[in-house]
């Protein structure tokens, strides 16, 4: 996932190459996501399993079949959508400064943003009041809200 400029001071210097050693050389390419995401990843005898979803393959949105991978791009089903498998790395913690390796885990895109999902919501919400306070969004001003008006 891109990492927003205000927050890369917070990684190291050799963040690009701690990403690819995590995402092609541990996982292998693919998603290491176990449900951690609060999906679940069935196996083929339909048991809690790894997503594995391989980084550079187009799949359905909710196809998550191997055999799926190798064929797209193909003709999409009406409602479908394909999407790309880009492998990211998460912090289990949140905290970019720890890069130690069981604190990161290789995700795929749909896996990462449903695990930071919370972190992600409250994020929105700070930078809501905050621009609110400043006045950058409408509805009552700071001043307003304080005198009842």
């Amino acid at each position: 996932m891109p990492i927003r400029a205000s927050e890369r001071a917070r990684y190291p210097a050799d963040w690009k190459a701690i990403s690819a050693r995590i995402r092609f050389e541990r996982a292998e390419g693919c998603c290491e996501c176990t449900g951690m995401c609060s999906s679940t990843h069935l196996d083929e005898d339909d048991k809690p399993g790894r997503c594995n979803a391989p980084h550079g393959k187009w799949i359905l949105r909710c196809n998550f079949d191997p055999e799926f991978w190798e064929l797209m791009p193909v003709p999409v089903p009406e409602g479908q959508r394909p999407i790309k498998v880009i492998l990211t790395v998460a912090h289990l913690d949140h905290q970019p400064e720890n890069c130690a390796d069981e604190n990161l885990l290789a995700m795929c895109q749909r896996c990462h943003l449903r695990y930071d999902a919370g972190l992600h919501a409250h994020n929105a919400a700070e930078t809501r009041r905050n621009k609110k306070a400043a006045g950058e969004l409408p509805g009552l001003s700071p001043t307003t809200e304080r005198e009842g008006g």
